[in-house]
């Protein structure tokens, strides 16, 4: 059953055309309430987080295709726009290796402060490693060499 209109206040689902759950949440796309869950084509869930008026807000996790983990962190509305910013602590992780790829401070929606950036191997990444403005790396950390 695909409902976008008025079906009370359950939340119902929306599904691709083979049946399988699109999406599910409360109010129709636009105008999303509460908690919201999306699936991938195959099943495999994509999002899960909260709305409000229409805004993600709060909590967000995001995960890849093959199920692993891609993104963790918080999202708040900008006053008198129709937009939703990352805020706060946010947490990245690799596709495949499942390893954190990146971590740090987001200030609306720009890379603030430190961040630490990691490689697939769970090597530091010295080149992205390091003080962030206005989303720009402002200052890199360099390891400690053997004087």
């Amino acid at each position: 059953m695909l409902c976008l209109a008025a079906c009370g206040d359950q939340p119902r689902p929306s599904q691709f055309k083979d049946g399988v759950r699109r999406y599910q949440g409360e109010g129709a796309p636009g105008a999303e309430e509460g908690l919201w869950t999306t699936w991938y084509f195959d099943g495999q869930i994509r999002s899960r987080g909260r709305y409000s008026l229409g805004l993600k807000v709060g909590s967000w996790e995001t995960w890849y295709r093959n199920g692993q983990r891609e993104a963790l962190g918080e999202r708040v509305p900008v006053t008198g726009t129709s937009v939703s910013l990352r805020e706060g602590i946010w947490s990245f992780w690799h596709e495949g290796s499942g390893r954190k790829k990146s971590e740090g401070h987001f200030e609306a929606g720009r890379r603030t402060g430190p961040w630490h950036y990691w490689n697939n191997d769970g090597s530091v990444d010295e080149k992205r490693t390091g003080a962030y403005l206005d989303s720009q790396l402002v200052e890199a950390d360099t390891p400690p060499t053997d004087g």
